[in-house]
């Protein structure tokens, strides 16, 4: 068996794989298969016991959390999963450079763009130049961002897909905060949603998952699409609850190339995705009178999960300033055996129904 390895500090461990690829397909396996998992769990219980001796010693107190956390970071690697692309801190250093406010061409976005204008942030016209006969079209270009839309993310839809990586590691891989994450990404790196890498793919020497979210964070944040319309929202709530909702997006929402990225807008008609313009992606209902009015409209929250969902989403609309309205959705009554719970007047309506279309069909009153 090969080795794999490894070092202990005080923010967990790293794990180093094998530089030359035959071999490091071959590892990966067995390193699936749980045969390391030993070994690693016996070093988080010597380093987890070494940290602890050192918090007692300054008089602070240890929870049994961060064990629990760096057991499921390893656990993390043995499955099929994505991570950002530099981390947790992607989402800040892109947002770090502006969010949209307030709603599309609303006064409050006029007043925004013209101060980022006036800073003139050299990421944010890598598309088009700050020169003064360029100042209509680039407002244009951020006017119909969603609100909390991140505006680099909509220079990054613009520019080549050969510069692309480089563009996104100008902004986002920090140095001298963390360790290194991961071998650099190369032109034939698969990336999802404009910002998540197959963690088989990068050879990640750290664990970092998606972060959780706060409410208050959720509008106009990016989201992973899988090629199937799967997709999670990690979700922190006012009261440090963590909740993960597992949803199923319509496939005219689902990116096209890895490079598209999507993210959730909460609506008044509920939840869209967009695109990085700020475009909603709506399904077409043939059988509808009138298109979609949102990419997960209201009826998708009758599921049990969609019960999360709609909690989810009264929470972000409340933390926005809307008022809730009072008719929420009620969940599909549970099936026993296999067979869904009805109102008891269920069949009576039914037979009545049934005797009525007869007698109209008699009676010629009926048009198919």
């Amino acid at each position: 068996m090969g080795t794999f390895p490894f070092s202990t500090s005080d923010d967990g461990f790293d794990i180093c794989t094998i530089d030359r690829e035959h071999e490091r397909k071959a590892a990966y396996p067995r390193f699936a298969g749980n045969i390391l998992v030993g070994d690693v769990h016996r070093s988080i219980r010597d380093r987890a016991e070494i940290v602890k001796g050192r918090a007692e010693n300054h008089g602070s107190i240890v929870s049994g959390t961060g064990l629990s956390l760096l057991k499921r970071k390893v656990e993390a690697l043995e499955k099929d999963l994505t991570c950002p692309t530099f981390g947790y801190d992607t989402f800040n250093c892109i947002f770090s450079l502006g969010r949209a406010h307030g709603s599309q061409r609303s006064p409050e976005r006029i007043t925004q763009l013209q101060k980022l204008w006036a800073d003139n942030i050299q990421e944010l016209h890598s598309a088009i130049p700050h020169s003064e006969e360029m100042y209509g079209r680039w407002v244009e270009e951020f006017s119909n961002l969603t609100e909390g839309q991140s505006f680099f993310l909509k220079v990054l839809s613009t520019i080549p897909q050969s510069e692309y990586f480089e563009a996104l590691s100008r902004v986002c891989n920090s140095t001298g905060r963390h360790k290194k994450r991961f071998d650099g990404p190369t032109k034939t790196t698969e990336i999802k949603s404009g910002l998540w890498f197959p963690r088989q793919e990068i050879r990640a020497y750290r664990a970092e998952l998606s972060p959780r979210i706060k409410t208050k964070d959720l509008q106009g944040f990016p989201i992973e699409i899988r090629h199937g319309g799967e997709s999670k929202i990690k979700w922190l709530t006012a009261s440090d609850a963590k909740r993960t909702l597992a949803i199923e997006i319509p496939r005219c929402a689902v990116p096209e190339t890895g490079f598209d990225s999507r993210a959730l807008s909460f609506t008044e008609h509920r939840i869209d995705i967009v695109d990085a313009s700020g475009g909603a992606l709506r399904a077409y209902v043939p059988w509808e009178k009138e298109p979609s009015s949102a990419t997960l409209p209201r009826w998708t929250f009758k599921t049990k999960n969609g019960q999360l969902l709609q909690e989810l989403w009264e929470a972000v609309r409340s933390e926005l300033g809307h008022v809730i309205p009072t008719n929420r959705i009620t969940a599909i009554p549970p099936r026993r055996d296999g067979v869904g719970l009805v109102p008891s007047n269920r069949k009576t309506d039914t037979t009545a129904h049934r005797l009525s279309f007869e007698k109209g069909w008699k009676c010629g009153q009926i048009h198919l």
